[in-house]
């Protein structure tokens, strides 16, 4: 009977010493560090913008082109944002949009200068883009033509051979993705 009423004293106190420590700490910093999931298209292309503008010094207006093309399977934003890249930003399944250290850096591929690369994560076997991905897509190009001289003419958006295709409205800015 001893081991019983010391084993619930010390449960009880237990108990409490967790639930003040985690009221303490709840008040000393009551900002989540987990970001809220976005709830709607608007939520996705502010963090698509944001993705396109935070953390890089100056947008270079010399961006002509803007290609999308469809991520290999497997890639994750964490995967697409630390890995060697040869894309500027990624897309994932559910619209979150990523850069990458050649956007930070605003570097240039030999291969296609003057092109920004937005790989997209396909969320069908027939690799069809969501609409939420099409947002995101259509917020960087946006963020990308605020930049722009006003005298040089729209960015052209094009998809590369094989790459996925938004189900139903398959355009961005006009242009078909």
């Amino acid at each position: 009977m001893a081991t019983s009423h010391r084993l619930i004293k010390t449960l009880t106190g237990l108990v409490v010493a967790m639930t003040s420590t985690a009221a303490l700490l709840a008040w000393i910093n009551p900002a989540s560090s987990i970001p809220p999931s976005p709830s709607s298209l608007d939520d996705l292309r502010d963090i698509a913008r944001s993705a396109a503008t935070e953390g890089v010094e100056s947008i270079s207006g010399h961006w002509q082109r803007v290609t999308v093309r469809s991520a290999p399977q497997g890639t994750t934003n964490l995967l697409a944002a630390t890995a060697p890249a040869d894309h500027h930003f990624h897309v994932d399944a559910d619209g979150h949009a990523t850069r990458t250290h050649r956007w930070r850096n605003q570097l240039v591929d030999r291969r296609a200068p003057q092109t920004v690369c937005i790989q997209v994560q396909p969320v069908t076997e027939r690799g069809d883009l969501s609409v939420a991905q099409a947002a995101a897509v259509r917020a960087i190009v946006e963020v990308l033509e605020e930049f722009r001289p006003s005298e040089q003419p729209p960015l052209r958006v094009v998809e590369e051979p094989g790459t996925a295709t938004l189900a139903g409205t398959p355009h961005v800015l006009g242009q078909r993705l």
